[in-house]
């Protein structure tokens, strides 16, 4: 349901523009960094690794990859895909993603991982790729993991 709203939204017409960067951002609109912040709660909690994707800065992260990673095709996909998250709960909840709470937005995301709908489940791929790329980068996240760089970047 959440992908068909993305798909319906891109097919909207007006409603389907995709709004100019939040200030101070590269690629992803208000709206857009709300659902990312929401969707970061949910994927990483502060334990076990000590520090939240929020304390990691995983959205401003996020912003920054898409920006810097997405070609001119993949990014506004990956927006989209932001935006059926956020309205297709909408239809299945009343409310949208951002406005549910935490146990239901994991299970929206648990949903989405859901392997018999597989445009549905590409999608989650992709968000949790990128949000797993941005907490994982952080140096306090791989300390905890006991991650070493043992080549270029010393011990």
């Amino acid at each position: 349901m959440s992908l068909g709203a993305a798909v319906a939204s891109a097919a909207g017409g007006g409603a389907a523009v995709l709004k100019p960067p939040a200030p101070g951002r590269a690629a992803l609109s208000p709206e857009e960094m709300s659902t990312v912040r929401a969707i970061t709660e949910v994927l990483f909690p502060r334990e076990p690794m000590g520090i939240s994707g929020i304390e990691a800065g995983v959205p401003a992260e996020v912003d920054r990859l898409v920006a810097e990673w997405l070609d001119d095709v993949r990014r506004p996909a990956f927006r989209y895909v932001l935006r059926g998250l956020e309205w297709g709960t909408y239809a299945s909840r009343g409310r949208r993603f951002t406005a549910l709470d935490l146990a239901e937005r994991h299970e929206v995301l648990e949903a989405w991982m859901d392997p018999s709908v597989l445009p549905r489940r590409l999608a989650a791929d992709s968000v949790r790729v990128i949000f797993a790329m941005a907490y994982f980068k952080h140096p306090e996240v791989q300390r905890a993991m006991g991650y070493a760089r043992l080549c270029g970047g010393g011990a």
